[in-house]
C-alpha cells in the first residue's frame, strides 16, 4: 500500500495594497487544485495596511509584529521603504521554511513586486524549494530577478491588474505549476526524512557528497573538451555537474562551491570573466573564480571561450565593437560574438591571476591551449588570433600565476582528458592529506 504523503503548504504573498484582485484570484485557483494544498497568505504591502480574511500572515501590517521587530515608522500609515520590507519579510520567510511551515511559495507583481519577491526568495530559500513569480518583467533581461536562484518566472502577458480572461489563464496555470512542484517537494522531503530518521527540515539544495561531485563549465564552442573530460570523470566515479557559462551558470556554480558540496572544479570555460571586463551580457559578477580558492577546493582552470565577448541580437551590438576594425559574428539570432583583442586578453589574464592568487598549494592547475580557446578560435576559423591568445598567458604570468601551456586547441582530443585526469589526481592528494 502506497504511503500517504503529507499535504504541502504553499505560501502566497504579494503587495495586497496594489494587487488585491489578482492575489485573490490566485488564491482561488490554488483552492481549486486537486490534490489541494494547504495555503498560507502573507501581505507585504509597503504603503497601505490591508485587512482581508484570507491574509493569515499580515506581516508589517498595522501592529502585527511576529518577530518582535517593532515599528519602522512612528505613524503606521506612513509607507515602509522597500528595503525594510524585504529585510523583514526575508527573515520571516526563512523562518517559515526552516520550521517546515511551507514547502513552496508563489507571488506576483510588476517591477517592484517582482523585485521584492525575488530578493526575498533568493535570500531566504535554498535551491530546490519551489519558487514561482508571475511577473510583467518575465521577458528581456531577467538577471536582476533570477541571479543564482531557481525561481520560475511566468510572463503575465497582460498587466497584473483587475480581472480578465487572459490573466485568469496565466494565474490558473501558475497555481497548477506551483501546486505540482509543492507536492513533488513534499514527497522528496518525506523520503529524505524517512531515510535520515530526522525531523529537521530536509536540505533540498543537494544531498551530502556520497561520492565526488565535480563542477564543470561549458559553452557550445567548448563542448568537445567538456564531453571528453566528463567521460573521464564519470569513469572514475565522479558525479559531474555541468554549468553553462551564461552568467547565471557561473553564479550558480560559485554558490554551490561555497555550500561545501563540491569536491573539485574543472573550470574549462571562463568566458564570463571576459564579459565582466568588456561589458558583455553574460558576466557572472565580481565573485566569479573565487569560490574554489576560498573553500580550498581543488580546481583545474583553463581559458575556454576567452576569445569571445557575448552580446544579444546583432542590433544590440555597441558601436565601439561594431566598427573600429573589430571582428564579430552572428552566432545565432539571439547571440552576437566579438573577438577579444590583445588588450582585452591581457586584462583577462591579469584578472584571472588576481582571483586565483590565494589558492592553496596543490589545489590549482592552470592549463592553457595555445592553438585556439574555442571551436571558432582555431587556426582556420574566424576568431583565430594567436597573438591575442598569448596575451592571456602573459597577463597571468605578470600577475604571478604559474601557467602550463599545451600545443593544441582546447577541443583537440586529449586536452579535456588531461585536465580531468589532473583534477582527479589533485582530489586524490587532497583527500589523502586530510586522512
Amino acid at each position: 500500500m502506497a504511503a500517504v504523503l503529507p499535504t504541502p503548504t504553499i505560501l502566497v504573498f504579494g503587495t495586497f495594497d496594489t494587487k488585491l484582485a489578482p492575489l485573490l484570484r490566485l488564491h482561488q485557483f490554488l483552492l481549486s487544485q486537486h490534490p489541494q494544498p494547504k495555503i498560507l497568505v502573507a501581505d507585504v504591502s509597503c504603503c497601505t495596511a490591508i485587512s482581508h480574511p484570507i491574509i493569515s500572515l499580515p506581516y508589517l501590517n498595522g501592529t502585527y509584529d511576529p518577530l518582535g521587530i517593532g515599528p519602522e515608522k512612528d505613524n503606521k500609515h506612513q509607507p515602509l521603504d522597500m528595503t525594510s520590507v524585504i529585510s523583514h519579510f526575508t527573515t520571516q520567510l526563512e523562518s517559515l521554511y526552516k520550521t517546515q511551515q511551507i514547502h513552496a511559495c508563489i507571488s506576483l507583481g510588476g517591477s517592484c513586486g517582482s523585485s521584492l519577491a525575488s530578493q526575498a526568495m533568493r535570500k531566504a530559500l535554498p535551491l530546490g524549494v519551489p519558487k514561482v513569480i508571475v511577473s510583467t518583467m518575465a521577458s528581456g533581461d531577467t538577471r536582476p530577478y533570477l541571479e543564482d536562484s531557481d525561481i520560475v518566472l511566468i510572463p503575465s502577458i497582460v498587466d497584473i491588474a483587475g480581472e480578465n480572461t487572459v490573466l485568469d489563464m496565466v494565474l490558473r496555470n501558475a497555481a497548477g505549476a506551483v501546486n505540482g512542484m509543492a507536492w513533488a517537494a513534499a514527497a522528496a522531503a518525506a523520503g529524505s526524512q524517512g531515510s535520515q530518521g530526522s525531523q529537521a527540515p530536509p536540505e533540498p539544495l543537494l544531498p551530502p557528497k556520497e561520492k565526488r561531485r565535480v563542477a564543470v563549465t561549458m559553452f557550445g564552442i567548448t563542448t568537445p573538451a567538456v564531453e571528453e573530460a566528463r567521460q573521464v570523470l564519470e569513469a572514475s566515479g565522479c558525479e559531474v555537474l555541468i554549468f553553462h557559462a551564461t552568467g547565471s551558470g557561473g553564479r550558480c556554480m560559485e554558490r554551490l562551491i561555497r555550500s561545501g558540496l563540491i569536491s573539485g572544479v574543472l573550470d574549462l570555460t571562463t568566458s564570463e570573466l571576459v564579459d565582466e571586463i568588456c561589458g558583455g551580457v553574460l558576466s557572472a559578477g565580481s565573485t566569479r573564480l573565487l569560490g574554489a580558492v576560498q573553500m580550498g577546493v581543488p580546481q583545474v582552470v583553463s581559458t575556454g571561450a576567452g576569445d569571445c565577448i557575448n552580446f544579444g541580437p546583432s542590433a544590440t551590438l555597441p558601436e565601439r565593437y561594431r566598427n573600429n576594425g573589430r571582428t564579430w559574428l552572428i552566432h545565432n539570432e539571439a547571440v552576437t560574438l566579438v573577438r577579444t583583442n590583445k588588450e582585452e586578453c591581457g586584462k583577462l589574464g591579469k584578472l584571472m591571476a588576481e582571483r586565483l592568487k590565494g589558492a592553496k598549494d596543490g589545489r590549482l592547475a592552470v592549463i592553457v591551449p595555445t592553438r585556439g580557446m574555442s571551436k571558432i578560435g582555431e587556426k582556420t576559423d574566424v576568431f583565430y588570433d594567436a597573438e591575442s591568445d598569448m596575451e592571456v598567458v602573459k597577463g597571468m604570468r605578470e600577475g604571478g600565476l604559474e601557467v602550463e601551456m599545451r600545443d593544441m586547441a582546447i577541443n583537440d582530443e586529449g586536452f579535456g582528458r588531461e585536465c580531468a585526469e589532473r583534477l582527479i589526481s589533485m582530489m586524490d592528494a587532497c583527500e589523502a592529506s586530510q586522512v
